[in-house]
């Protein structure tokens, strides 16, 4: 993984329309997955349902959330040594996707019907795994990871880096070059298809600033620049509108923030040290899961509609990374 002040590859949660009926009057739930150092010297894997804690496996951590009918499905990954392990868990039962004897990492989670699909890294080779079963997207010459994965139908897309550029894959063929020559270092940190357009976040930096980039189909718009850093987390596409969330610093630190077709709104409070990991749109309300930098011990929260919601009150450092709305 590249250093954050040069780029930020994190996991992110997209939703595309959903056209099912839903009850306005029930209250949803709201699922987070992150790690929490709940007791020892060790992080453990955890999520959270409405705000109560639910504790996986000691010395890991968990990046990503859905829930499919009953069940609950969380990616993440653990320890062997100085080494990373990927694996999931379905239900608070642990699968392991790596054996440990390469280092490896899981940054996106997409479930479709009842396949499982999982992307991230082993080794220098960037990787995503259906129902535990990987499938390489790079030759391994180069350092890679694979960072956002979309399923949609037949069709599998992927984004991420390959050395120090971004990437996306459709079906494992490699696409469009995403950056220009000038950007120094580039990650493809979101993708999301609506229709017959594709849509992926990029985060870039040159040798003066860090960029926020909106791509479709081969357009660029740049939505945010920082010289202290700015870094692209999540898309969420529904009902024809476009969601993006991220984080740019300032002096003071970085601010977490969403576009909506373009439109900046920042969730952060001016002297807040805030980073955006991933977002959800449910019920036409903007959810942004995060973690507060600002104290010495990290807190996972998340906004709804801007309003700030912790999920830890107690001084044990906690992250969100990953969450999920649903009825």
């Amino acid at each position: 993984m590249f250093p954050k002040l040069i780029i930020f590859t994190s996991f992110f949660f997209l939703l595309i329309g959903c056209k099912k009926e839903v009850n306005q009057g029930k209250t949803p739930d709201i699922y987070v997955a992150g790690k929490m150092y709940v007791d020892g010297a060790k992080a453990s894997a955890v999520y959270w349902k409405n705000g109560q804690l639910m504790v996986l496996d000691s010395g890991s951590y968990a990046k990503a959330i859905c829930v499919n009918g009953s069940d609950v499905i969380v990616a993440g990954g653990g320890n062997n040594g100085n080494l990373r392990t990927a694996k999931y868990w379905i239900n608070s039962i642990p699968f392991n996707l790596t054996d440990g004897s390469k280092d490896a990492e899981v940054n996106a989670l997409s479930v479709s019907g009842s396949d499982v699909f999982i992307a991230g890294k082993n080794g220098s080779y960037a990787t995503y795994w259906k129902n535990g079963s990987e499938v390489a997207l790079t030759d391994g010459t180069k350092k890679a990871s694979a960072l956002s994965i979309f399923v949609s139908g037949k069709d599998i897309y992927l984004a991420g880096y390959e050395g120090n550029k971004a990437k996306y894959w459709k079906n494992g063929v490699s696409g469009y070059s995403l950056s220009p020559d000038s950007v120094l270092f580039s990650a493809a940190t979101a993708i999301c298809v609506s229709g017959r357009d594709i849509y992926i976040a990029l985060s870039e930096a040159s040798a003066t600033d860090g960029s926020i980039i909106l791509w479709k189909n081969g357009i660029r718009k740049v939505l945010g620049t920082s010289t202290h850093g700015a870094y692209v987390e999540s898309i969420c596409i529904t009902n024809n509108d476009v969601y993006v969330c991220g984080e740019i610093a300032d002096a003071v630190g970085y601010k977490a923030r969403y576009w909506k077709n373009g439109i900046e709104t920042v969730i952060s409070d001016p002297q807040a040290n805030d980073g955006a990991m991933g977002m959800c749109i449910f019920r036409n309300d903007v959810y942004v899961v995060g973690v507060d930098y600002t104290r010495s011990t990290c807190v996972a929260k998340y906004w709804k509609n801007g309003t700030e919601h912790k999920l830890v009150t107690e001084n044990k450092s906690s992250w969100g990374y990953g969450m999920f709305v649903t009825e």
